[in-house]
């Protein structure tokens, strides 16, 4: 009996309880429709999205065909909302944000508060960042710096914030951005995925999870290389979006890794 308390309490020292909630990126659906998504994540027990903006609506409506996104046609937003509703799912963030123009920044920001989003990822270059710092705050919404991986090959620009460095250095400049990082993606740049979450200091909008394959693909949560045990109890007293992510693919192959995944996250005190 006195072993079983003990190993309770080390499980509750490692993975304390707080209150990180679980969404799940809609990035594996790509070849799918929101809709069909949405009947998939119903059999998970999942309600909250992380939405890309490159997905096709679906269902049986007049703009079934029509891709989510911020300058979608009033008609086709309210039909986007519905499907949601009807599914008893919400759009808790969107991205990527590249956007530099001040007027198609704001658009954005409209959109994701007619969904209810409550966060967004930005990459958007430095000099746009006052804009979304200003109307991260105007819209109540935890606006974060994204990080696609580094040293990008084939004549690709680096990401401007690839390193945590570097997401630091820009967000010591805003009032109201966040960070949003992906462990994925300092992951296959090399980086030690759990210094770099130090390095951003508790600034933390969201963050996006992955765990990978020796060779950089996304694999199920624990079956990875990744040290993620350790990741999400450097993450204790957080209480925003963890976001499920995992890669597209022609198949099935990475949507099944999903609820597992889910899973993983819920023993270690996610609330989904």
């Amino acid at each position: 009996m006195k072993k079983i308390f003990l190993t309770i309490a080390a499980s509750l020292a490692l993975f304390p309880a707080f209150g990180a909630k679980i969404a799940v990126s809609s990035y594996p659906w790509q070849k799918a429709t929101i809709a069909e998504m949405l009947s998939d994540l119903r059999g998970i027990g999942v309600r909250n999205v992380s939405m890309f903006q490159n997905m096709r609506l679906g269902g049986n409506g007049k703009y079934a065909g029509e891709i989510f996104r911020y300058d979608m046609p009033d008609a086709a937003k309210a039909e986007a909302k519905k499907i949601f509703d009807g599914a008893g799912a919400r759009v808790v963030s969107i991205g990527h944000i590249s956007l530099s123009d001040e007027a198609e920044i704001k658009k954005v920001f409209e959109f994701a508060k007619y969904f209810g989003a409550e966060a967004m990822t930005v990459e958007a270059p430095a000099r746009a960042l006052p804009i979304y710092d200003r109307l991260a705050k105007e819209y109540g919404i935890k606006a974060g710096l994204y990080n696609h991986p580094a040293g990008r090959k084939g004549g690709k620009a680096e990401p401007p914030y690839s390193t945590p460095e570097k997401m630091a250095a820009a967000l010591a400049l805003c009032d109201n951005l966040g960070a949003f990082p992906d462990c994925g993606h300092w992951g296959r740049s090399g980086f030690d995925i759990i210094k770099c979450l130090k390095k951003l200091g508790g600034k933390i909008s969201a963050v996006n999870i992955q765990d990978l394959t020796a060779s950089g693909e996304c694999e199920e949560y624990g079956k990875g290389v990744l040290p993620l045990d350790g990741f999400l109890g450097e993450l204790a007293g957080f209480d925003g979006w963890c976001v499920v992510m995992f890669d597209a693919a022609p198949d099935r192959s990475q949507i099944e890794k999903v609820a597992p995944s889910v899973k993983y996250l819920e023993a270690r005190g996610f609330q989904k």
